[in-house]
């Protein structure tokens, strides 16, 4: 009996000094934890991190900031008033001379500035397709030149003229692969095609009206060429040069298409 009491007491014994040893652990990481606390600095404070020249970092909720050894910004990193994520690059002076940030659909855009603060290079992507882009900008920031893919991932050249509109069109055809060349007028008209005949790989020159209506062409392949001259009905009123019988001739025709004076074929 007596034993069993011995027994009892140093089984409770034992229980009270783990208690108190997992007690002393706990309160110690507490303390641990308020120090740590105490000493590190308030999310509201900057926190600054500078080397012996000079520069120095300055790291906030907004973003980061480093400044140069004559304290001048060169790097912006942080989040626009969109919460929308943003990296500046600064000159000497101030300007920023690259950015690169998320567009309002999260697309990703870097445009870069010339000392004058005009933009002169873009390169993003957009729509739902994501499509490349690469725009080159005047000194007037206005686009004179853009590369890009269309949504169909067809490669697509355009130039534009100081009043932003397009004269120069370099492309391929959707279906065929065929390569097409167009010269616009100041209307955005088309004025003249160069391109390959779609299913035929013939070369062919076309000539448009300020209304955009074809009003010649040449055609050229591996046994002769062909001209043809059309009125504003769209009738072929002269045609020279190789036939479809594959003879060599010229013609006049009138308003009904039918020939009216030509040259012996041969």
């Amino acid at each position: 009996m007596e034993q069993s009491l011995v027994t009892q007491l140093s089984a409770r014994v034992a229980r009270l000094e783990s208690n108190n040893r997992r007690d002393r652990t706990i309160a110690l990481s507490v303390i641990a934890f308020l120090i740590v606390t105490a000493q590190a600095p308030s999310p509201s404070t900057p926190v600054v991190v500078s080397d012996g020249t000079g520069a120095s970092a300055t790291l906030t909720a907004q973003g980061l900031v480093v400044r140069d050894k004559s304290d001048r910004r060169r790097l912006v990193v942080g989040l626009d008033s969109s919460s929308r994520p943003s990296l500046d690059l600064l000159d000497v002076s101030g300007g920023v001379r690259q950015t690169a940030y998320l567009a309002s659909d999260d697309s990703p855009v870097i445009r870069q500035y010339d000392a004058a603060g005009k933009g002169r290079t873009e390169i993003s992507l957009t729509g739902t397709a994501q499509s490349p882009q690469i725009y080159l900008n005047d000194s007037n920031g206005t686009a004179r030149q853009l590369l890009s893919l269309t949504a169909d991932n067809y490669p697509l050249l355009q130039q534009f003229d100081s009043n932003k509109k397009t004269r120069v069109e370099l492309s391929l055809y959707e279906a065929s692969q065929a390569p097409q060349l167009s010269l616009l007028d100041a209307n955005g008209k088309k004025r003249v095609a160069v391109f390959e005949g779609v299913g035929t790989a013939i070369g062919e020159v076309d000539v448009f009206g300020s209304n955009g209506i074809s009003r010649g062409a040449f055609v050229g392949n591996d046994t002769g060429g062909f001209v043809v001259m059309k009125d504003a009905s769209q009738a072929v009123r002269v045609a020279l040069g190789l036939f479809t019988d594959g003879t060599f001739g010229f013609e006049l025709r009138n308003a009904g298409g039918s020939t009216f004076w030509s040259t012996p074929k041969q």
